[in-house]
């Protein structure tokens, strides 16, 4: 026999999102140009950064001309006092944030699947222990038969009450 393949709705999300994934970082790539600190102020210096957001962990913003083809840049931030040191020395500096994101997902993650996973190992051993592979939940699943007798015949005795 050949046995069907099923449609799994699941593995199409995720193909679609990996590829959705993949094209931004792409796109991102092309588009954004990753500057040390260092550069980002003899830029601004130079009159060549045309708008920048300033977030709490780093710098983006739009060049006014692109620069080495790339019209956008990002950049980490670094203290002030420390970059004008550094900038003093003429020092090339940048900054870097760290990701906690993956720490955080794993620290809620982990627990869970060690949780099911010593959960299943003591239900498959309960299971074991009540009876084969169904155990509390094979009732009603018996396989002894039931055998009838077709031919049941009744004799009617006399009644001593009844006359």
């Amino acid at each position: 026999m050949k046995k069907a393949t099923t449609f799994n709705l699941t593995y199409v999300l995720f193909a679609a999102m990996g590829v959705l994934l993949l094209h931004n970082l792409w796109v991102t790539s092309q588009t954004i140009a990753p500057i040390p600190y260092s550069d980002f102020q003899k830029y601004l210096k130079e009159n060549k950064v045309k708008e920048v957001v300033v977030t709490a962990q780093d710098i983006r913003g739009e060049f006014t001309e692109p620069v080495e083809g790339k019209a956008r840049f990002v950049t980490t931030r670094v203290e002030g006092e420390l970059a004008a040191l550094l900038a003093e020395h003429k020092v090339r500096f940048s900054g870097r944030f760290e990701s906690t994101f993956l720490a955080t997902v794993l620290s809620w993650v982990v627990p869970i699947l060690l949780f099911f996973a010593i959960w299943a190992f003591f239900a498959r051993r309960m299971a074991d222990k009540l009876g084969g592979p169904g155990g509390m939940l094979s009732i009603g699943k018996s396989k002894a038969k039931i055998y009838v007798e077709t031919d049941t015949k009744t004799t009617s005795m006399p009644r001593p009450w009844r006359d």
